[in-house]
């Protein structure tokens, strides 16, 4: 069986980007990149930009012809409108 990875126990979490930032180093060790996250997954992101193969989660329509599996996954054509802590964005897994 794999070890698991676990957050270091000596950082300071009450960042909400040191905790991001620790969390996306776990996933990473775990999924192998965020790019393996399955169509319809949503992740936070620090930042305002939204990674290549994403779409934010702002509540917005998106073509069933591009992203077809994720309207699918959703039922529908709009993303979830989610807010995030400032300093992060929610993003949507959309191929």
């Amino acid at each position: 069986m794999a070890e698991i990875t676990r957050f270091p126990a000596h950082e300071d979490y009450s960042d909400w980007r040191a905790f991001a930032d620790a969390l996306v180093n776990v996933l990473s060790v775990h999924l192998g990149s965020i790019q393996s996250v399955p169509v319809g997954h949503i992740v936070l992101f620090g930042g305002s930009a939204t990674p290549q193969g994403y779409l934010k989660c702002d509540g917005e329509s998106f073509s069933s012809v591009t992203y077809p599996a994720l309207a699918n996954r959703l039922g529908g054509t709009v993303t979830p409108n989610l807010s995030a802590p400032s300093g992060f964005s929610y993003g949507i897994r959309a191929r």
